[in-house]
């Protein structure tokens, strides 16, 4: 998930805890397929980090698999 505003997951204008609440806990889905940004970084450190787990939870993977 990416989100512009840099809030925390949890936080009333987070795109992922808006999917949080209408799919992920309304159909009892898990969380942890879904990779959130760490809204407690500043916007650069946020990115960067956002970008080295998108490249580690892709490792050994020569497409994407999206469901």
């Amino acid at each position: 998930f990416v989100d512009e505003r840099i809030v925390p997951l949890d936080h009333a204008d987070s795109n992922f805890n808006a999917c949080n609440q209408a799919l992920f806990a309304k159909y009892g889905l898990s969380e942890s397929g879904a990779l959130g940004i760490d809204g407690s970084l500043e916007p650069r450190a946020c990115a960067e980090d956002y970008e080295a787990r998108i490249s580690k939870a892709r490792e050994g993977q020569d497409t994407w698999a999206l469901d």
